[in-house]
């Protein structure tokens, strides 16, 4: 699970814990990321790890939509203490 990009660990250099990838970027994404970056003094790359763990935690804390199996009329949802109260299971 992300948590956040500050435990990438460098050593001379070299990243570990990560692995390069290639981002096809329009004009306008591409110049607001170049701007971000100057803003916060980071490398882009780091403007583009921070925004992907920070859409992951969001995506990660919303709750998944439920689809009913079937539709229940209003009218029977909204009585069902009525009906139960009127003897469910007894023949």
């Amino acid at each position: 699970m992300v948590t956040s990009t500050s435990q990438i660990l460098t050593m001379d250099g070299a990243m570990y814990g990560m692995k390069r990838t290639t981002l096809y970027l329009t004009d306008e994404l591409r110049r607001g990321i170049e701007e971000l970056a100057v803003r916060r003094q980071q490398s882009e790359a780091q403007v583009l790890r921070d925004a992907i763990a920070a859409y992951l935690l969001d995506a990660g804390s919303q709750r998944p939509r439920l689809t009913p199996l079937f539709d229940i009329p209003e009218t029977l949802s909204g009585r069902v203490d009525d009906l139960l109260a009127e003897g469910f299971g007894f023949d």
